[in-house]
């Protein structure tokens, strides 16, 4: 699995872009990374971003919850799941890992829209504008924003 990590930590913003194919425990592995990195950041908004894994097979919906489950509390934070949006499949293991991760954030959501993402993840407009412009200087090839 690859993943591309950007945290900025003076917004408290992360993002995660996901590719190629995905499995339990390396994703659980970077669930422990970004716990580790991220440290006490209460107020954390991530956007992962899904769009680009193209093998679900290492992961069932056992191993996402177990995922889930190794998040850091952080009640203040929230976390937008973006997946294809003809991915029935993603998104449904993306639905199994939202239904743990809430118990340990104040919101995790799963979206197949990138507008709709930023959205709920900003509390105004202009939030809404800084966290475009944070994803847009983030280094990912081609990254796809909407």
């Amino acid at each position: 699995m690859g993943i591309s990590r950007h945290f900025f930590p003076d917004r408290t913003f992360l993002l995660s872009v996901l590719h190629g194919s995905v499995d339990g425990e390396s994703l659980k592995t970077y669930v422990l990374e970004c716990n580790r990195d991220v440290g006490d950041a209460a107020n954390l908004r991530e956007l992962a971003d899904c769009r680009r894994v193209t093998d679900l097979k290492g992961l069932s919906v056992r191993a996402a919850i177990a995922c889930a489950g190794a998040e850091a509390d952080r009640p203040q934070s929230k976390l937008a799941i973006l997946v294809p949006p003809d991915s029935n499949l993603m998104y449904g293991v993306a639905r199994a890992y939202q239904t743990f991760a809430e118990t340990r954030r104040q919101g995790a959501r799963v979206f197949r829209n990138f507008d709709q993402a930023v959205a709920w993840l900003s509390d105004s407009a202009a939030e809404g504008l800084e966290i475009r412009a944070l994803i847009a200087e983030a280094p990912v090839e081609n990254m796809v924003q909407g």
